[in-house]
């Protein structure tokens, strides 16, 4: 029992208690590293969930579906790293079609004229064409698609106008943990 306790005011401390990541980039990192953790240790990310109604608040929404288009992008590359260290061709094999299932998807989500969370970039035919790409993307074409699928995820309407922008709107509104929230995670 001590043990757990000590995973978890470890777990914690690796989220930065006190304050938010001091970066966007930073903060798509703490979000992904804590997904990744085991069940056991994961302590809820506080700050995801502040920003997260801080762009609610703000009405910006379109934002909130950039946030997780970067999300879904970046575990996209992270797929990519454990199909490169996979110790067999099977799982290789299981991890490329993993990732080509998340590719289409990102396509059809966030850059499909029908998409549920339609992300704006600064192209719109760019859009269309690699969101057609990814909703139609085959195994032996996704490592072009991949190159062009981070390009999208640094358009300037995603990150620069839009993600980077409002999370320093954030940080500049001095974001503390309400006592609720401390409590609770205490709890």
């Amino acid at each position: 029992m001590r043990q757990d306790m000590g995973n978890v005011i470890g777990a914690k401390k690796a989220q930065g208690a006190s304050k938010p990541p001091h970066d966007t980039v930073t903060f798509l990192k703490v979000i992904l590293d804590q997904e990744s953790q085991e069940q056991e240790n994961k302590v809820p990310l506080y700050w995801e969930d502040d920003f997260r109604q801080f762009l609610r608040d703000k009405n910006q929404t379109g934002v909130l579906h950039c946030m997780e288009f970067c999300l879904d992008v970046e575990r996209v590359q992270r797929m990519i790293q454990e199909e490169d260290h996979a110790d067999t061709d099977r799982k290789r094999q299981e991890a490329r079609t993993a990732r080509l299932k998340k590719m289409q998807e990102i396509g059809q989500i966030y850059l499909s004229r029908n998409g549920t969370k339609r992300i704006p970039m600064k192209n719109q035919e760019i859009r269309e064409e690699l969101g057609h790409d990814l909703v139609n993307l085959r195994l032996e074409d996704m490592d072009e698609v991949n190159t062009e699928l981070k390009a999208a995820k640094r358009d300037d309407l995603v990150w620069k106008a839009g993600l980077d922008l409002q999370y320093l709107n954030y940080l500049a509104t001095k974001p503390t943990k309400k006592l609720q929230a401390v409590l609770l995670s205490i709890l």
